[in-house]
C-alpha cells in the first residue's frame, strides 16, 4: 500500500512545481503597475518558505538539495523525498534504512503509511491546481506574468477559464494552499507521523507556516480588485460587459 502511494507523490509534485512556474519572463519594468499596500511586500514574501526549509526540524536536508526558491516546491517535493524513502523502508531492512530512521516502517500499520482519505484530497487539490493555473498560461500567453502589469498591445482575455471567473489562477492557488497543507501537514505525512505536532518547535513552526499561507491567500485576493480597476480603466465598455457576464471574481457563486 505505501508503494502504491509514490505515483500520487510525484505526480502531486509535478502538479504543484507546473503551478508555480513562470510561464513567461519577467516583464520590463515600465509595464509593472506601481505597488502600494501588501503588493509592497508581497513579491519577496513568498520566498521566505524556501529559508524556512533551511531551520525546519527535520531530516529535509539530509536527502533533498536546498536550491528551490518556491515553497509549493520546496514543501511538496521535500515531502515527497521522505515519504517515498519510507514507502520503500517498508520493503526493506538495510542498515540505510535503519540508520536514515526508516528502519521501524515494519512495525507500523498500512493505514498510517498508504493513502488516506486527507492525503487523496490534498493530492487531488495539488493536480486541480496545476491543470487550472496552466490553462490560465495557456489562454493569456505572453500576458501572464506574476507581477500586476499591463503589457505593451494588452488584450482583455474572456475565454477559457476567464469565461467563469475574472481570477481563475488565484483560485489555482488557493486549490495549491489546500493541497500542500494536507500533504505536509495531514496524517502521514513526514511531520504528521514523525510526532513534530507533539514538539514545541514544531507546533511553532506549523503555526508560522500556516501564518504565511494565509498572508498569501489574503495577498492575492486583495489583488482581484485592484486589478479589476486597472483592466476597467483600460478597457472601459469591453470590460464591463464582461464584468457583467462574468461577475465572481474566484469562485462561480460564491466569491
Amino acid at each position: 500500500m505505501s508503494l502504491f502511494k509514490i505515483p500520487f507523490l510525484v505526480s502531486g509534485a509535478l502538479a504543484a512545481w507546473l503551478a508555480l512556474t513562470p510561464p513567461n519572463p519577467p516583464p520590463s519594468p515600465k509595464e509593472i503597475v506601481k505597488k502600494t499596500g501588501m503588493e509592497r511586500s508581497f513579491g519577496g514574501f513568498v520566498r521566505i518558505h524556501a529559508l524556512l526549509w533551511k531551520v525546519s526540524p527535520s531530516r529535509i536536508d539530509l536527502v533533498y538539495p536546498k536550491t528551490l526558491t518556491t515553497s509549493w516546491q520546496t514543501s511538496v517535493l521535500a515531502s515527497i523525498s521522505i515519504d517515498i524513502q519510507r514507502a520503500l523502508a517498508q520493503h526493506n531492512t538495510s542498515p540505510f534504512a535503519e540508520r536514515a530512521g526508516f528502519g521501524s516502517m515494519h512495525d507500523q500499520t498500512v493505514h498510517t503509511y498508504g493513502p488516506t482519505l486527507l492525503f487523496l484530497v490534498g493530492w487531488a487539490a495539488l493536480v486541480l491546481s496545476g491543470a487550472l493555473r496552466l490553462w490560465c498560461y495557456l489562454t493569456l500567453g505572453r500576458m501572464f506574468t506574476y507581477e500586476v502589469t499591463i503589457r505593451e498591445g494588452h488584450e482583455l482575455v474572456t475565454r477559457g477559464p476567464y469565461a467563469y471567473v475574472r481570477h481563475p489562477s488565484y483560485a489555482g492557488v488557493a486549490f495549491g494552499v489546500l493541497g500542500t497543507l494536507l500533504l505536509h501537514f495531514g496524517p502521514g505525512s513526514w511531520f504528521y507521523d514523525g510526532g513534530w505536532f507533539g514538539t514545541r518547535s514544531g507546533l511553532l513552526y506549523s503555526v508560522f507556516w500556516a501564518c504565511m499561507e494565509a498572508y498569501v491567500l489574503i495577498s492575492i485576493m486583495m489583488r482581484c480588485p485592484k486589478e479589476d480597476e486597472l483592466l476597467m480603466d483600460q478597457f472601459r465598455d469591453e470590460w464591463k460587459a464582461w464584468a457583467e457576464k462574468v461577475p465572481y471574481r474566484i469562485c462561480p457563486g460564491i466569491f
